[in-house]
């Protein structure tokens, strides 16, 4: 899939540099000004409501935060705050926008190299004006071929994005951190496989003459039936379903195989352990295999999980 990409659009704002932090210390800045009227979490719940409702209005940017923030004074006021407490409403507003540039860690750094090879260009939303600043602050402004600000990031706005740029849509990769409906879905729908995974231990354990590999087959005959009607679209080139088919009978089936006989003697718990590892050593694969850098965190995470393993392991192994 990636083989074909041409064009790799970034979206701005907490992608390439922070952005919501400001947002978050002018909201609390704002609750504690008007804190003689209501409490600061009210406030900032009233604020929220009123961003929400004025997003068809003013759009997404700081100067339609700065006039939901007036608004939202107005009301919680009762319309009795005064010329200077608006005045200082606005300075609240006019002080994130002279706030510097502040770079996410190794941006710069991937911006040079995937130059090389792709063409880079920003499409995110927000005020023109305020984003054409960001940019050329930020210095990143000689990596990108075309700056696309859009009111909204729905699929037209992305299909009259890819006749500007005149590729296919196979060609074009998005790189951001909004979450969108779909993601949120599909979010909540991975949260689902972790519990399903634990009541399948749970029966192996209790059942354990029960044979569950027809069930992982209806399983995944079910997944598919589920994935292909959610779908609005099913675009799969044969070497995404060449990695499918390496990955479903070697990486995910054969590992469920070992799983369902394993956990009928290994303890439920000790099992779900085992089974964490498998998100430490993806990165480390990833890292191995195409050079991906694990992020600090990620390290961190996975040397508690191995600790906890290697403890677990050495526990059983004392008891025996």
């Amino acid at each position: 899939m990636y083989q074909q990409c041409k064009v790799i659009a970034f979206d701005a704002d907490d992608t390439l540099w922070i952005n919501e932090t400001y947002f978050r210390e002018a909201e609390n800045k704002f609750a504690q000004y008007l804190v003689r009227f209501e409490t600061e979490n009210k406030i900032e719940q009233e604020l929220f409501k009123t961003e929400i409702k004025n997003l068809k209005i003013y759009g997404y940017g700081i100067k339609g935060f700065m006039l939901s923030m007036l608004e939202c004074a107005l009301k919680i006021s009762n319309y009795t705050i005064s010329q200077h407490e608006i005045e200082d409403i606005l300075t609240i507003g006019k002080e994130m926008i002279e706030k510097p540039i502040e770079l996410l860690d190794g941006v710069e750094e991937v911006l040079q190299k995937l130059k090389k090879n792709y063409t880079l260009i920003v499409a995110t939303k927000g005020d023109l004006l305020d984003q054409e600043r960001k940019l050329e602050k930020s210095g990143l402004l000689q990596y990108f071929h075309h700056i696309e600000v859009m009111s909204e990031k729905k699929e037209a706005d992305y299909q009259k994005l890819i006749r500007h740029l005149d590729i296919q849509p196979r060609e074009l990769l998005m790189v951001g951190n909004s979450l969108t409906p779909g993601e949120l879905s599909g979010n909540l729908a991975a949260f689902t496989m972790p519990i399903t995974f634990a009541i399948l231990i749970i029966i192996v354990r209790k059942f354990p003459t029960v044979d569950m590999v027809p069930a992982q087959f209806y399983a995944g005959i079910c997944s598919c039936l589920v994935g292909y009607f959610l779908s609005t679209k099913i675009m799969i080139s044969p070497h995404d379903i060449f990695l499918g088919f390496i990955a479903g009978c070697f990486q995910v089936g054969l590992g469920f195989i070992f799983i369902t006989t394993g956990a009928r003697t290994t303890p439920s718990a000790m099992v779900g352990i085992i089974m964490l590892s498998e998100s430490v050593l993806g990165p480390i694969w990833a890292f191995v295999f195409v050079s991906e850098r694990p992020s600090t965190y990620g390290l961190i995470g996975g040397a508690i999980i191995l600790f906890a393993v290697l403890i677990q392991f050495y526990s059983l192994l004392s008891k025996n």
